[in-house]
């Protein structure tokens, strides 16, 4: 867990005689960042990647880490979500972020950001009947 989060500050520039995976630490490190930074602001990816004018793949690929995001486009990404930029780069904090976070934890983490902005009581009863429902089904 730890050697993806890494102190990003020490090994910018140093990618020379690195190997295998961990040429792309400091890119997964910054991808973890930018989701748990996106979690913060109860924002979805369809929405950050609408508002900083890109597709949702591309946001995707960001946070997953497979493929580095250009200096302006964090700088953006990092407005949007009222971090400075050096926030990106600093060591993070294990407790934080599950590197191991799954495609079924991602979509878990959805349905509640999605339930979070249900406001019309019986829209929400509804959604909880039909979950009840659901999780009898199984």
């Amino acid at each position: 867990v730890d050697s993806v989060f890494v102190e990003c500050n020490e090994n910018i520039g140093t990618r020379v005689g690195m190997t295998g995976t961990d040429k792309y630490l400091i890119d997964r490190a910054i991808g973890l960042k930018l989701r748990y930074a996106r979690r913060q602001k109860m924002m979805l990816q369809e929405d950050l990647a609408k508002f900083c004018s890109i597709s949702l793949e591309l946001l995707i690929k960001y946070e997953k880490g497979r493929l580095r995001i250009p200096s302006e486009q964090l700088q953006h990404l990092a407005q949007v979500l009222d971090k400075p930029i050096a926030w990106f780069y600093k060591k993070m904090e294990s407790q934080h972020i599950n590197p191991s976070y799954s495609e079924e934890d991602e979509e878990y983490a959805e349905c509640l950001l999605l339930l979070s902005r249900i406001r019309k009581n019986g829209t929400l009863q509804l959604v909880k009947d039909i979950l009840k429902q659901a999780a009898t089904d199984d």
